[in-house]
């Protein structure tokens, strides 16, 4: 069966050593594994850059992030071959910088999501957390677009803003660890030689609650795109153009430090229809960068 409609979720700060398809087995992410276990999965994609811009340009040029902007000026991006094939292109993105980006003007439609201040409390409800803000535009946009379509969503709130009620990262807390905090503001900061470990627990208790909030929406998502369309004639990808430090690397946060390997490996995997010679689960050791994004999307242009 053709394929008709490609979605592809890149979650901004999404760490690869979270998440349950990459070996993970304390922090709940059940949609993220059903994903996997159906799909096919790189066990060892890297990201050449930690800077928006740059990375975007790999994931829709297909360009190394040292490659020279001026040399591929006139190289067409996926959002331009797609276009050409028919799709509807549109960006749905909490991030003003990747709306304003130059690539971002070859989608006939752009939803930016306003994102609320960084300094404010935890969410009392999932349903009030700037995840769900843009998965819901998401759900909208896509629940209403008709085939074929290419729709790019891009969630930068796991960089800005820790709002999970404060019950999901209490979960993972034993009785003896520190409390959880009401703030929602993301650590961004070297450690010392002599940091506080429970300061690291907290924190990585606050990420590991921000991950299983985000695998609920994505949960509630992929089921509203199934109801609305084929599965069979839908491509889903996930990928991350950059990871937090969580107390790894001697920093918190999105403060750039060594590029460690901890830090340069994202997570990407995706579904493939049935109906495609590599429409099976697998799991690939090979490594691969963001242009493999750009190198598969081309497949339908």
């Amino acid at each position: 069966m053709a394929i008709r409609n490609i979605i592809c979720i890149a979650i901004d700060r999404l760490h690869a050593a979270y998440l349950g398809p990459y070996g993970n087995t304390w922090v709940e992410t059940p949609t993220l594994n059903e994903f996997a276990a159906k799909a096919f999965l790189l066990d060892r994609a890297i990201t050449d850059s930690h800077t928006l811009a740059v990375s975007y340009r790999s994931f829709w040029q297909g360009v190394h992030a040292l490659c020279p902007s001026e040399q591929n000026a006139q190289r067409a991006s996926l959002v331009e071959l797609l276009a050409r094939a028919g799709f509807q292109a549109t960006l749905v993105t909490d991030e003003s910088a990747l709306a304003n980006h130059p690539l971002a003007a070859a989608f006939a439609e752009c939803d930016l999501v306003t994102a609320s201040a960084s300094d404010k409390k935890v969410a009392e409800h999932p349903d009030d957390t700037d995840l769900a803000a843009l998965f819901q535009t998401a759900t909208e946009r896509i629940s209403a677009a008709k085939s074929p379509f290419f729709t790019w969503i891009h969630a930068g709130a796991l960089g800005r803003r820790w709002d999970a009620p404060t019950e999901y990262g209490a979960r993972y807390a034993d009785e003896d660890d520190p409390t959880p905090t009401d703030s929602a503001a993301v650590p961004n900061r070297a450690l010392s030689e002599n940091f506080d470990p429970d300061e690291v627990t907290a924190v990585t208790h606050a990420y590991a609650g921000q991950v299983t909030l985000l695998d609920e929406l994505l949960g509630l998502f992929i089921e509203a795109i199934d109801a609305a369309h084929n599965p069979d004639e839908t491509v889903v990808a996930i990928v991350s153009p950059a990871r937090n430090r969580a107390g790894r690397a001697s920093s918190l946060g999105t403060v750039r430090r060594r590029a460690y390997s901890d830090v340069i490996h994202v997570p990407l995997h995706g579904s493939l229809s049935t109906g495609h010679e590599f429409g099976r689960p697998i799991a690939n050791d090979h490594s691969a960068g963001r242009r493999a994004c750009h190198t598969t999307g081309t497949l339908w242009a």
